[in-house]
């Protein structure tokens, strides 16, 4: 594309597109939930946090490993819902390719523990942990390897961040993030309205309340690398957009009676 500006902003919102397209397959395997996932694919290409990583020609960092990330997640929840291993062996490449685009997606093996957790094991609290150690095992050795390397190349330091690592700053940074996320523009009244949401949907977020666990995984999660730095929420939320995404979804999905997973039971095949 040479030095032609308009190529590259194609370019970025291709991909920005390809992330909410694969999200939606990613909650459909879940959920089984068309209605759910297609509103949560259209929140996350709307919502005004993911503006600088679309519109900034080279924060398209992001976006990149979010494709392959939430490609190796629709390859993960297909591999587990319908027993079939060889999917699991592509979503590994996939993770390791999406680590090396940003770091940010070290997060992928906490991120894909919290899947099993939530919808594929069942039993008391130590044996679901151990049940879903065994299948993200894969994921997590992808991670150690990634900080190993980064640990060799650039000696631990980090730059270019004020950071803050004390217990309080983190509180605060994390609710920087969910009042960026929650709040658009950060006007009174959307807030107002996103509490009216709640409250009108509160039955459905109860009935679908491993969904919403997901949702709040992926918030808290994805933020988690970057909860020790100061006055970045608006940069870092791109993936836990998707958490916020998941989340109206769930409430503007009119069909509460649909089959979705919880902690005990499976998908219908």
């Amino acid at each position: 594309m040479g030095s032609y500006a308009p190529g590259y902003h194609l370019t970025n919102l291709v991909l920005h597109a390809l992330v909410a397209v694969m999200a939606c397959l990613s909650l459909h395997a879940l959920t089984r939930d068309l209605q759910l996932s297609s509103l949560a694919a259209v929140a996350v290409l709307i919502h005004p946090i993911n503006h600088s990583r679309v519109m900034w020609i080279a924060a398209r960092d992001a976006t990149v490993a979010s494709v392959f990330l939430m490609t190796a997640l629709w390859l993960y929840v297909l591999s587990r819902r319908d027993a079939r291993p060889r999917l699991l062996l592509c979503a590994v490449p996939l993770s390791a390719l999406s680590v090396l685009a940003y770091e940010g997606a070290v997060i992928l093996p906490a991120l894909f523990f919290s899947v099993e957790w939530i919808f594929f094991s069942k039993g008391p609290f130590l044996r679901r942990m151990a049940t879903a150690l065994r299948p993200t095992a894969p994921f997590w050795m992808v991670a150690v390897l990634y900080v190993a390397i980064w640990q060799l190349v650039f000696a631990g330091q980090i730059g270019a961040y004020d950071l803050a690592p004390d217990a309080s700053s983190v509180a605060a940074n994390f609710g920087s993030l969910i009042y960026t996320l929650f709040w658009g523009h950060r006007r009174f009244l959307i807030g107002v309205a996103y509490v009216a949401l709640i409250a009108v949907c509160f039955r459905a977020l109860i009935a679908r309340a491993s969904v919403v666990l997901l949702a709040a995984g992926f918030v808290i999660i994805s933020f988690l690398p970057y909860s020790f730095t100061e006055g970045f929420a608006h940069r870092f939320g791109y993936l836990g957009a998707l958490g916020f995404a998941i989340f109206i979804g769930t409430c503007l999905a009119e069909d509460y009676g649909c089959q979705t997973l919880s902690g005990a039971t499976a998908l219908p095949a």
